[in-house]
């Protein structure tokens, strides 16, 4: 295994020591993998959202080409949005 040095500001520093602490992990080492193991399975799910973002923005852009789309007030696209926003979140999981 791999063994980088990295230099940690001296709150995060504290932060590792409160968690050992806590009981949450048994050493800086463990800490360290589970932020990383966090970071990876973030950054992975802002992939995942942006890639359905951009199937979401082509599906539109392909319906106005067709014509094929509803014209409404600008007041009600705040809360159509928010609606479907939810849609694809709870379809995600």
């Amino acid at each position: 295994m791999t063994t980088p040095n990295v230099n940690l500001t001296q709150r995060h520093s504290d932060f590792i020591q409160r968690v050992i602490a806590e009981g949450g992990d048994a050493s800086a080492s463990e800490v360290v993998r589970e932020a990383l193991r966090l970071l990876e399975q973030q950054q992975e799910e802002n992939r995942l959202k942006l890639q359905r973002l951009r199937e979401a923005i082509r599906m539109g852009i392909d319906q106005m080409e067709r014509r094929e789309f509803t014209e409404m007030p600008l007041d009600d696209v705040e809360d159509y949005l928010d609606g479907f926003m939810w849609k694809s979140d709870s379809s995600a999981a």
